[in-house]
């Protein structure tokens, strides 16, 4: 079975320090999480981020924590290729959200978006 896992990006170390404080809190066992950190760089390369992919297409690990959405993509299409590529693997995806971008104020936002994107592609349910 897999470890829980933190993936954290960020521009500066206090924004990284700050995101991982905020998922360490729900972390069950902290001393055998692993970790995944990226520092922004102007051409957008996340060496981290390949790498938790990599883990997670071999089966090392079972749940992901992110501070937020945004952890992940700003771009609502390439955030939806994560999720179902870690769904298709069986990892739970867990969203620690601050109260400031809270996934409870995203969701009706993100769903309208996808119902558009639907609409434009004439999926139906």
């Amino acid at each position: 079975m897999g470890k829980e896992a933190i993936y954290i990006n960020g521009k500066t170390m206090e924004s990284i320090t700050e995101r991982y404080n905020i998922c360490k809190q729900v972390v069950s066992n902290l001393e055998d999480t692993l970790t995944y950190v990226d520092i922004k760089v102007p051409n957008g390369y996340r060496p981290a981020m390949k790498k938790l992919m990599e883990d997670i297409d071999a089966n090392l690990v079972s749940t992901i924590y992110i501070a937020n959405v945004q952890t992940i993509s700003r771009d609502l299409k390439e955030f939806s290729q994560f999720k179902n590529h870690v769904d298709c693997k069986g990892v739970r995806l867990v969203i620690v959200d601050t109260v400031k971008n809270s996934l409870e104020e995203m969701l009706p936002t993100m769903m309208m978006a996808i119902d558009k994107l639907e609409a434009k592609v004439g999926y139906y349910k």
